[in-house]
């Protein structure tokens, strides 16, 4: 329920955002600026939650709440202190960084973006608070509330755009970025604090400097690993107006739908994996990760095959007016199906990465990411000069899932599994994927006769009807899983309170 509501907070964010800017320089210029805090905050945060949550739970079962409470205030200071200390550098060397990162920008967009990176960077403390934050509230089984952040923190953005970009202009944007972080971050720290204790650990505390080797792998391969959406900036600079903006929009956009295929999955299954090794051990693991790719393939499939048959009404739908016209919305809706099959990717990759991690094998994850960027770079090489910023998006599709493969592999070979069910599964999927598309090629003139809305409403029942009939042939209860991860069990729960509710005695002592 929480993820269904940051999506339909994020969406409408990025319907006003394509309203008042569209798809030209001034969005180049923001979705360049964009990229570098949140190249940061994946370098810094990507191993802190994964090493953090684990030691969480291992003093939650051995009943030591005060050290865990004094570890998650140790995490939020030192964390804050050196995000910033970065964020102050970066605010200093704006304009450098903005030329190193996108070359091929003008001097105007140059200066435009290193103008809302200044404003962006100081969100960037708020962001690793938010994070940590949000980490240790799962490792508590808080999972609702922390995602709700998510969306209170983007309808803050959302807000603070409305209000101010007649004032400001694209600059409002930044100021919305920050203003959003400020309200998550400021959430967060309200759901944790009563699981803090106000007591510093020592920096030569043992357990602290081990978990300070445990992530000292992700800060040195992250700088490599996440630097993907940098070099696509860097690439794209230099083809021209409005093909980074084109990128940037559909990343948004089928992030924002891939993020209900698995972002309860993996904010659910790590504590859920760390709980199984130490119950059942390596076979408990295996069962409860092969599970999670299974529930995450579930919905990421449907939602790749959606943007397959329906991007173009889709983009037309949400971003379609104002100074978004018809010749953005076909550039958009292009690249929707590429970029989505990343977010599933990246999606079954941090499933396979938290069980690497609930082993406490922390540098498989950075390895393999540090050969998907070289991967990508030698097929953005090879597409760019053919396919422009389509080129990109394929590269960065081929590189994604031959990394999550391999990924798999390596797991299997570690967990001494097979994950049978696993593969079945996927090959069943998506051949009923692979015919669900042919169908709609077939039946395509009927249906390109109806409006947008239509033809959205049309692809969305006929897909969840669909699959949802080949999840319960595979197996009812795994449909009931992917139902729950929209709030059945909970609606189900309220509804059955209304129709019967509690009978109380008034007249009882």
């Amino acid at each position: 329920m929480a993820g269904i509501l940051g999506v339909l907070v994020g969406m409408g964010r990025q319907m006003l955002v394509a309203w008042y800017f569209g798809a030209g320089v001034e969005m180049d210029a923001w979705f360049t600026s964009a990229a570098i805090p949140t190249y940061l905050s994946a370098v810094l945060l990507s191993g802190l939650s994964f090493v953090l949550i684990p030691a969480l739970v291992r003093h939650q079962e051995k009943q030591d709440r005060d050290r865990a409470g004094s570890l998650i205030l140790t995490f939020l200071a030192v964390s804050f202190v050196i995000s910033t200390t970065v964020a102050i550098a970066v605010g200093s060397c704006s304009q450098i960084i903005i030329r190193f990162v996108a070359p091929g920008l003008d001097a105007l967009s140059a200066g435009q973006a290193a103008d809302l990176l200044r404003i962006q960077i100081l969100a960037f403390p708020l962001m690793t608070t938010a994070s940590i934050a949000m980490g240790s509230g799962n490792a508590y089984r808080l999972f609702f509330l922390p995602a709700c952040s998510v969306a209170i923190g983007t309808l803050a953005n959302t807000v603070s755009v409305l209000v101010l970009t007649p004032y400001l202009g694209v600059y409002a944007l930044a100021w919305g970025w920050v203003l959003g972080y400020v309200a998550s971050a400021c959430f967060c720290l309200r759901l944790i604090a009563p699981h803090i204790r106000w007591s510093l650990l020592s920096l030569r505390d043992p357990e602290l400097r081990h978990l300070g080797r445990l992530v000292l792998p992700f800060l040195l391969f992250g700088m490599l690993t996440r630097c993907v959406p940098l070099i696509e900036k860097h690439i794209a600079s230099n083809l021209p107006v409005g093909q980074i903006a084109y990128l940037g929009y559909a990343t948004r956009i089928s992030r924002l739908l891939g993020s209900l295929a698995g972002g309860g999955i993996g904010v659910a299954i790590f504590p859920a994996m760390s709980r199984s090794l130490s119950r059942d051990g390596i076979k408990g693991l295996s069962e409860t990760t092969e599970r999670g790719l299974i529930v995450t393939l579930s919905i990421g499939v449907p939602i790749v095959t959606f943007f397959l048959v329906a991007a173009v009404p889709t983009i037309q739908l949400l971003l379609g007016r104002g100074r978004f016209d018809a010749a953005t919305v076909e550039a958009v809706a292009r690249a929707c199906a590429p970029l989505a099959v990343v977010s599933v990717g990246l999606l079954l990759g941090n499933v396979l990465g938290r069980s690497f991690y609930t082993t406490q094998t922390t540098w498989i994850t950075p390895f393999l990411g540090s050969l998907c960027v070289l991967c990508f770079l030698f097929l953005s090489h090879v597409f760019v000069s053919r396919f422009q910023y389509m080129g990109l998006a394929f590269a960065r599709a081929c590189a994604t899932m031959t990394t999550v493969m391999v990924m798999m592999v390596l797991l299997m070979v570690k967990l001494r599994a097979r994950f049978l069910q696993l593969w079945t599964f996927m090959l069943i999927y998506l051949v009923a994927a692979g015919f669900y598309v042919w169908a709609f090629h077939v039946v395509q003139p009927w249906y390109s006769q109806f409006g947008p809305l239509h033809r959205v409403v049309v692809s969305c029942v006929t897909i969840a009807a669909f699959f949802g009939a080949v999840l319960a042939l595979w197996e009812r209860r795994l449909l009931l899983d992917v139902l729950d991860l929209f709030g059945y069990s909970k609606i189900r729960s309220v509804i059955r309170v209304l129709r019967h509710p509690p009978v109380r005695d008034y007249y009882s002592p």
